[in-house]
């Protein structure tokens, strides 16, 4: 085995092609990237020693940083843009990699850069927010509805949430559903609707539980319960209601199983 006299040795192959171990070749990226990895390391530790990471003294922390503790200034504004460079660096290290063809052979070390990107970009937003100013809660808000709009799970639990507070206390105009109809099987001026999502899909032949209750809400007289033909119900939630309010509205009455 080749001898290697340094640590540095260790971080690359026994050769390397003179073309690839040039500046012009590597820009150098990878250095500048550890480099200012050590700069936020150093001064990130310096700062958590005044910041407060509560929602209520996040924001003051951060000022006390700036304006009054020693060299704080210098200290959070070599962090800031350091952290601005190595998302950049990072970034164009990860493009020299794919226009130059690198991950062909080192696909490892490709996926690594990658994960490693992700991180820088998801540290970068984290240390953002961590200002708790209104900057900061906007970028926060502007995450988490980005990922609710992605997760299928928490679209669904939201969707059925505005249903339930449809069918409860109404929506503008539109009355609520509970002046008519009950959840726990006792009959007011409509049937109940206990179940009435198991019971749905077999009203109309051909038609699912989904379909049906959105008709008996835009169209309350195409089917009327047995024992309730004389029964009337508000007509006008095709007006009333959104198509979003309606659709909200179904995805709740689906969960009375």
């Amino acid at each position: 085995m080749p001898h290697r006299p340094s640590f540095f040795s260790h971080l690359h192959p026994p050769t390397l092609p003179r073309r690839e171990s040039g500046f012009g070749y590597t820009w150098g990226m990878g250095g500048i990237s550890i480099a200012l990895f050590i700069i936020l390391l150093v001064t990130g530790v310096l700062e958590m020693f005044f910041y407060a990471p509560t929602t209520a003294g996040a924001y003051d922390s951060v000022k006390l940083i700036a304006n009054v503790a020693p060299y704080g200034w210098l200290v959070r504004n070599l962090h800031y843009w350091a952290s601005q460079a190595m998302v950049v660096t990072v970034t164009v290290h990860a493009l020299r990699v794919i226009m130059s063809g690198g991950y062909k052979k080192r696909r490892f070390n490709y996926l690594l850069g990658l994960a490693l990107l992700i991180l820088t970009l998801l540290a970068d937003f984290t240390g953002f927010v961590l200002r708790w100013d209104d900057s900061g809660v906007w970028a926060l808000t502007v995450g988490t509805n980005i990922i609710r709009a992605t997760d299928n799970t928490a679209r669904a639990a939201d969707q059925t949430r505005l249903g339930e507070q449809i069918f409860s206390v109404g929506a503008d105009r539109a009355p609520a559903c509970t002046l008519c109809h009950s959840l726990d099987g006792v009959t007011l001026v409509g049937p109940s609707l206990q179940h009435v999502a198991a019971r749905a899909g077999a009203r109309v032949p051909g038609q699912s539980a989904g379909d049906y209750i959105r008709a008996s809400i835009l169209t309350p007289s195409a089917f009327k319960v047995p024992g309730f033909e004389t029964s009337t119900m508000y007509p006008n939630y095709s007006v009333d209601l959104s198509p979003e309010q309606v659709e909200a509205l179904v995805a709740f009455l689906l969960t009375q199983r």
